[in-house]
């Protein structure tokens, strides 16, 4: 999981490792109760919770407050709904705050800082609810009764997964909700019930090898193969946004990782005895602390230093790093004395440190800066929070400007044309970034370079596009005086295709075509080659995408292969252009201010310049279009 946070695109399915810990710690916590109750009768379900908070609250604590504060140093969009987001830390209803207020988890696009405690959240609800109806469960008298149960309870949370799971929404909802992402942890508490020996009245105190050993040795490595295997080809091969990975993907690496688990702790083999190796072990020890801390530092270290161009593998292993520094730290000297002397008793073994041992009364009073350091900091940030990030504001300024200047497409419903303005384009040198041709009288230069054909007026011009381009919109007014926008949030080609489907049969597609909707998705070449049969000889321009998500390259690639076959299609250089300008971006890196849209409009007219250069122009078409 770490992998897949801290180094986004590399391992495109890393996020399995969420649903692997939901089993694993479904059948721990199962197990943890079965014990207590074949070896005292009953199961106690205050101390239960109390254990939980113990384990739980101070190492949370720690890091939403430290984490807090430093947002408040970093300031910008770290600090986006922060108070909502402590709140759901607080209260172990992260998940539900996100889905709430329409968040992604899937995207790197100014993510909220503790967004990473969804998975907490999932897992706390759990472990109210569970405990009740194991107490209850365990009433039936036939254990195979109780297996079939928690069985239907999986599948249940499963086919909610897979019900609700839309192709063409965002799939945080499915992914976030506690009712559709709770199968791991039936899988791996209906583990522990089959492993149990409690039957009824009679139990022993632990897991009998008796129990366990039903199975040959090659049946056990068998085991352990394949499901290590299917969970290898998950965390490679499957994807984030795959309709696949919601409709059954991740069950079957649930059910992959209850086979692994069965495997290990079944004694005829030495799998568990492998796996229980120091480093190993170290890691197990400290993985929450891992878990708790690696998300908001990376968003925090990101902050910093992605605007100023830093190499996001230098961003990654930065993080790595204090990660494992910050979680060793807190599970020495916070998490360890906790749950040891429980949180009243480490207070009071704190307040006694002053006269037992200096370098305990030394690391009592750094943690108490740091927790109050924290609560100052923390205060402060809620305080200056906001709830609109950087991209958003600027989706909302292009928003505001094609509202005025009237309605942009809707499904069946053609734009409608924008008066021609007064007077002639303006030249092309103007362009931000464009190249400037200096004039020398006693020189001979071809035509085409000493004097560039003039270019159509914006009222030749249909623009489709996605967030960016919306962003970009009242620069393309600015420099194209009439051109027609219908850009909106999280477009795809096969939905601009569509548009421009309409609007050709109708009349209002123009004379140049304007596409940029590369940042949303993969595209296909035969989209392209639809695009290129809709538009029918109009010039076109394909705006290559820049955004920190792992299908822009491919994508760029693509519109750049494209581009070859037809002599009126060119590139719009977005990605080459704002590269070197990434400061004029929002905090996601993707979205343009005024500076980043001036340079997107500036990489529209440079496009446009080639083509109508390029063009076999007749004498009465003087802006070389059909």
């Amino acid at each position: 999981m770490l992998v897949y946070h801290l180094t986004p695109g590399f391992l495109r399915g890393g996020f399995i490792g969420v649903d692997i810990f939901f089993v694993i710690s479904g059948f721990l916590i199962t197990s943890l109760l079965l014990r207590e109750k074949a070896k005292k009768g009953k199961i106690f379900l205050f101390n239960f919770w109390q254990r939980r908070a113990r384990r739980l609250l101070p190492a949370l604590a720690l890091v939403v407050l430290v984490c807090s504060a430093i947002a408040f140093l970093v300031g910008g969009d770290t600090l986006v709904n922060l108070g909502p987001q402590i709140v759901g830390a607080a209260t172990f209803s992260s998940n539900w705050i996100y889905i709430a207020h329409g968040g992604s988890y899937f995207t790197q696009d100014t993510p909220e800082l503790f967004r990473n405690l969804w998975s907490l959240a999932v897992e706390e609800q759990f472990y109210i609810i569970w405990p009740l109806a194991l107490i209850l469960l365990l009433l039936l008298r036939k254990h195979r009764a109780r297996i079939i149960i928690v069985a239907l309870l999986g599948i249940t949370s499963a086919l909610l997964m897979a019900l609700n799971y839309t192709s063409d929404l965002d799939p945080t909802r499915v992914y976030f909700g506690s009712d559709t992402h709770s199968f791991g942890l039936f899988i791996g508490a209906g583990l522990a019930l089959i492993l149990s020996p409690y039957h009824g009245n009679t139990a022993s105190a632990h897991l009998s090898p008796t129990e366990i050993r039903t199975a040959s040795p090659l049946l056990v490595w068998g085991m352990a193969l394949l499901s290590g295997s299917v969970l290898i080809a998950s965390a490679v091969w499957l994807q984030e946004e795959g309709g696949f990975t919601y409709e059954g993907g991740l069950l079957i690496v649930s059910l992959a990782s209850a086979g692994l688990i069965w495997a290990a702790v079944n004694p005829v083999t030495s799998l568990g005895r492998m796996l229980d190796v120091a480093p190993l072990r170290y890691v197990g020890e400290r993985s929450y602390g891992l878990y708790l801390w690696h998300w908001p530092l990376f968003v925090l270290i990101n902050a910093m230093l992605q605007p100023r161009g830093t190499n996001p593998w230098i961003i990654g292993i930065l993080t790595l790093i204090l990660t494992v520094i910050l979680a060793h730290l807190s599970y020495r000297f916070l998490e360890q004395p906790a749950r040891r002397l429980g949180l009243r008793g480490s207070l009071r073994a704190a307040l006694n440190s002053v006269s037992q041992s200096r370098m305990r009364f030394l690391t009592s009073t750094i943690l108490a800066t740091v927790f109050l350091a924290g609560i100052v900091g923390s205060t402060a940030a809620i305080t200056v929070s906001s709830s609109t990030n950087s991209a958003t504001a600027n989706i909302l300024r292009g928003e505001k400007v094609l509202k005025e200047s009237g309605p942009t497409h809707k499904e069946g419903v053609p734009p409608k044309e924008s008066p021609t303005p007064e007077g002639t384009a303006p030249s092309s040198s103007d362009a931000p970034g464009a190249p400037q041709h200096p004039q020398h009288p006693q020189q001979t230069t071809p035509p085409s370079i000493a004097k560039p054909n003039p270019l159509p007026p914006g009222t030749q011009i249909t623009a489709i596009g996605d967030s960016v381009m919306l962003a970009s919109a009242p620069e393309l007014q600015s420099m194209f005086p009439g051109i027609t926008i219908d850009a909106t949030v999280s477009r795809g080609l096969d939905a601009g295709v569509s548009i421009a489907q309409t609007l050709a049969e109708s009349g209002q597609l123009r004379e140049v075509v304007v596409i940029g909707l590369g940042t949303n998705g993969p595209i296909k070449d035969s989209s392209l080659e639809e695009l290129h049969s809709i538009a029918a000889g109009r010039l076109i321009i394909l705006m290559t995408a820049y955004a920190p998500r792992q299908w822009i390259p491919g994508v760029n690639d693509a519109l750049a292969a494209f581009t070859t076959r037809y002599n009126n299609v060119e590139l719009g250089q977005w990605h080459n252009i704002i590269a070197a300008h990434t400061n004029t971006l929002a905090g996601d890196q993707i979205h343009p201010g005024q500076e980043g849209g001036e340079l997107y409009a500036g990489a529209v007219r440079l496009a446009l310049q080639k083509l109508v250069d390029r063009q076999e122009s007749p004498p009465d078409n003087p802006f070389g279009i059909r």
